[in-house]
């Protein structure tokens, strides 16, 4: 598990409503600072894109790099679940689906997201 020293960070999106949401969540929860949540669209999550792989530059969706391993869709949903007490069930209930079809739900989701709210996304650092 992560420690206090090495916070494992949290790319989001920040313009989704519901993403927003979900990192507010994980900060209140997070009561040992395993997570430093940044935005995706804030420099320093574009900096962070950049310096791991030029292939997230441009994603929009969740990542956790932890442990010099980076993590997308639900495995970055799985991770966070796991170091977190309150959501440690969620893991292992996400743990017995299949990772092609929790990645399957998670882009479904993830096409709609901006959808589920259609008031305008104000962001939020």
């Amino acid at each position: 598990m992560s420690t206090a020293k090495n916070p494992d960070i949290v790319l989001y999106d920040n313009t989704c409503r519901f993403c927003r949401l979900a990192a507010f969540g994980v900060k209140c929860h997070d009561l040992q600072t395993r997570f430093d949540l940044v935005p995706l669209d804030s420099p320093k999550g574009q900096e962070l894109r950049q310096s791991v792989d030029d292939r997230y530059a441009d994603v929009d969706s969740i990542i956790v790099l932890a442990d010099r391993q980076i993590r997308m869709k639900s495995e970055a949903v799985m991770h966070i679940a796991k170091e977190l007490p309150t959501l440690r069930l969620m893991y292992y209930l996400l743990k017995i689906v299949p990772r092609p079809f929790r990645d399957r739900m998670y882009d479904f989701f993830a096409s709609c997201r901006h959808t589920i709210d259609r008031r305008p996304a104000r962001r939020i650092t």
